[in-house]
């Protein structure tokens, strides 16, 4: 077959899988762009020109790019450690998610002057591998998740200051809210419901959302706490000390809005979505008991016996659900729960769209495992393969189809006050090649 031939037989072929007055999905312009234009799509707006632009792509490189390789692809996790140069400086990054348009990150200033402008950024990535900043509108918070709608951001609506609202209990506390993104790009925020007053444990409390899970575009669960802001009288130079008093549910069905929930669980420290739909996992002396939400109703699983307290992570995503708390413990349906070998020490565990990650230390030193079974744990990295310098502080952990991301910062004195040499840093690992 010559050129020509060719030629008319690839662009019969495009034109034939075009479809035909379909909005496209919207795009996060800042994708990666090695990850660019595919000459053969151009078809419909003009053949004439783009058929001489395609032909002349096409055969000097003869595919598209093909991007870095899966890491679910290796034998072994052989990674190449690199800094993304993203961050503004006196920035620091995370958390991760990824979503539909790809990873997002939330970045946020943490050395300020004033006139500086506090507003957190957000950074983006088709694949985890190359970040840029993104153009976000309307943004909050400061956790993220990711689901197939989209992405989601809670804690408190700061609105740079402390903020006064009439929903629910009247408080010069900043309330919860959650914000809601199809794209990254503009997001809209939700207040969350509060407790009326005669409810409250006193008449000085404020409410923080710990973590929130999105199953589907029309399930959302979020679970927080309730602070008691009555401060007893304290001598000078003494800590104030904010007292947590009860937990506090909040649920989001299709297209209405938020509502307060009840909830069976003594004490919901974490919530994760996941293939047999949401679950909780409940605090309760030295275990956690698992709840899982089928047809709007909470029915207890198993116990998985993990430390108790607030320092329990859980997500989920296509492999099952993970909770990591010391060790890391899995379940492919939220009910059958086994210790996994591997992970020790585990600060938290992370999911991505196939897989999951999980920080803890070895000696003192920053250590990242993996998998994409759920079970099977392989080392990522330790201490000194992340470069990251001295005292380094890794703050978050994410994880995609083709990177692994630790996102801190480094100070040449920790003791110092103000830290002497604090720089955030965005640490990509990739494959080997």
């Amino acid at each position: 077959m010559n050129i020509e031939d060719k030629l008319r037989t690839t662009l019969a072929a495009a034109a034939a899988t075009i479809p035909v007055d379909e909005p496209s999905a919207p795009v996060v312009t800042a994708a990666n762009p090695s990850r660019g234009w595919n000459p053969l799509l151009g078809f419909a707006s003009g053949v004439a020109i783009v058929a001489l632009l395609g032909l002349a792509v096409w055969f000097a490189s003869g595919s598209s790019p093909s991007g870095p390789p899966a890491l679910g692809s290796a034998e072994s996790m052989d990674l190449a450690w690199t800094e993304a140069d993203v961050l503004p400086d006196g920035y620091i990054a995370g958390p991760f998610v990824v979503g539909p348009q790809g990873a997002i990150a939330r970045a946020e200033r943490f050395r300020t002057e004033p006139g500086d402008d506090t507003r957190p950024l957000v950074l983006a990535s088709a694949d985890g591998t190359q970040w840029s900043q993104l153009d976000a509108r309307g943004f909050g918070g400061q956790r993220l998740e990711g689901w197939a709608g989209g992405y989601v951001s809670y804690g408190r609506y700061e609105s740079h200051g402390t903020t006064e609202t009439t929903i629910g209990a009247p408080t010069l506390f900043p309330p919860p809210a959650v914000w809601t993104s199809v794209d990254g790009s503009d997001w809209e925020i939700s207040l969350l419901p509060l407790p009326s007053p005669d409810e409250a444990i006193s008449e000085m409390v404020s409410y923080v959302v710990t973590d929130l899970a999105a199953a589907t575009d029309s399930e959302m669960v979020a679970v927080g706490i309730e602070l008691d802001e009555d401060l007893p009288e304290i001598e000078e130079g003494e800590a104030d000390i904010i007292v947590p008093t009860r937990p506090v549910m909040w649920t989001k069905q299709a297209d209405s809005g938020w509502e307060l929930a009840e909830f069976p669980m003594q004490e919901p420290v974490g919530v994760a979505a996941g293939p047999q739909g949401i679950i909780a996992v409940d605090a309760v002396a030295d275990s956690a008991v698992i709840w899982r939400r089928a047809n709007g109703a909470w029915a207890e699983t198993g116990t998985v016996p993990v430390p108790a307290g607030f320092m329990i992570s859980a997500v989920g995503n296509q492999l099952g659900y993970a909770i990591g708390s010391e060790s890391v413990w899995f379940s492919p349906d939220g009910a059958n729960w086994t210790e996994t070998d591997g992970p020790t020490s585990v600060d938290t565990v992370e999911a991505g769209p196939s897989s999951l990650v999980a920080l803890g230390y070895i000696d003192g030193q920053p250590t990242v495992w993996w998998t994409d079974t759920g079970t099977d744990w392989t080392l990522a990295g330790t201490g000194d393969d992340f470069d990251l310098g001295d005292n380094p502080f890794v703050s978050y952990l994410g994880v995609t189809d083709h990177a692994i991301i630790l996102a801190g910062q480094t100070a040449q004195s920790w003791n110092a006050i103000p830290s002497v040499g604090v720089e955030g840093y965005l640490k990509v690992g990739t494959l080997n090649r």
